[in-house]
This record gives C-alpha cells, structure tokens and sequence, in this order.
C-alpha cells in the first residue's frame, strides 16, 4: 500500500503477508484474518489516528464479492443478483476470452465482465464516491482447479482529511496478490480483530531480508 500527501508531498509505504479464511458463499459466510508480517517507510501524518484501521491492507480482499457487509451483500447469491439489477450493455473481449459485460448500481457503482464459456466472473470492477473521498477498486479472479478465486486486486482512492482546521489530501494506492490457496484441509481462523491490523505486528527484519529483500534504489 501506497500512500501520498499531496499537500506535503510526503509518502509512506505498507507491505503486509497475511493469511485469510472464507467459509464460502452463503448468505452468513464469514471471513477473517491473520496479519503475519509487515514492513513500513516513508511518513504518515496521520498514522497515528488510523493505523490499522482506515490503512487496513486486506480492504480489497475482504470487499472483493461483497458491496459493504460480510453478510447481507454478496452478488454472487440469488438474493444480491435480485437486489442489484444486473443489465448487460454489451459484449467484449478479456484475458483470451469473450466476456459479457454486465453493469449494476446498488451500494457501488460496479462492472462485471462474465465468460461466456462458462460463465464465471472474470473481472469485477467498483467505484463509489462521497463527500472527501473517492474509491475505485478492480478485482481479477483465476481459476484454480475448476472453481475461480480473487488472485490480484488493486484500489485506487482519494481522500479528504481535516486536521488543525485545514483539509489534506491523500491518495492511496493498494495492491494485494493471491500467492497460496489451499481448499481442503484448511485451517479455521477465528475472529480477531487485533490480529487484523499492522499496529498489532512487529518488524521481523529476517523475514523480510530472506524473503523479500529490498532492491538498490527501493
């Protein structure tokens, strides 16, 4: 994750390893999360207030078939198709593919791009917008045995901020990728909040240095 202030031209950086459970899709299906490691650089004015919280590195993950809650906004349910309309507004090509592209508006502003081999979705992508802020995030799913996961996602946001009475900007970048996938035997991860933030994870300096060692110039 990548952060800019735009006012002090000031950057700071967030690279996480996690793990995530998902018990699948119905309508109460949970996830949860486990953050195993991080590494941060650069300056964050406002580190302190949202550490962990609004700078939460699973965003996309956690969002990626939902529009806002775990539980009652999954698309890929009956009822969700039911509550977001689905209109199909025309026909492309992706990935080697030709795709439906299928547009709907409830909760976000969202595109779907559906093969029409076998109808799995390809690619999802959402925009919502607000007062002080602005949100776009695209989600690209890959098929591992004969089902489809979410394997790369990226967001894109704009943000407002106040602080000592005048308003600063952020914007945000974020890129999250599906490195493992295990679908039998998987180990359950209960709800804990605390493990979920970086603010709750050391800096493992020999971790980082054997797995992902930073590159001259980084």
């Amino acid at each position: 994750m990548n952060v800019l202030d735009t006012l002090e031209n000031q950057s700071y950086s967030l690279e996480c390893i996690f793990a995530s459970y998902y018990e699948g899709y119905t309508r109460l299906g949970k996830k949860n999360y486990k953050l195993l490691h991080k590494r941060e650089g650069g300056n964050y004015y406002m580190k302190e207030k949202t550490h962990g919280l609004s700078l939460w590195p699973m965003w996309e993950l956690a969002f990626n078939d939902l529009f806002s809650d775990q539980a009652r906004y999954q698309f890929v349910t009956v009822e969700g198709l039911d509550k977001i309309g689905p209109e199909l507004i025309g026909v492309d090509k992706y990935d080697g593919d030709t795709v439906f592209v299928i547009k709907y508006h409830y909760q976000v502003e969202g595109t779907l791009y559906i093969s029409s081999r076998d109808y799995s979705i390809l690619k999802h992508v959402t925009t919502v917008s607000g007062k002080g802020f602005k949100n776009r995030s695209e989600l690209i799913y890959k098929k591992h045995g004969d089902r489809y996961f979410p394997y790369a996602m990226t967001g894109t946001y704009f943000h407002e901020y106040k602080v000592d009475k005048s308003k600063r900007y952020l914007k945000i970048n974020n890129e999250v990728f599906l490195r493992t996938i295990k679908t039998r035997d998987v180990h359950v991860l209960e709800a804990d909040k605390e493990s979920w933030y970086p603010r709750s994870v050391e800096y493992n300096d020999k971790f980082w240095n054997l797995y992902y060692p930073k590159k001259l110039g980084d």
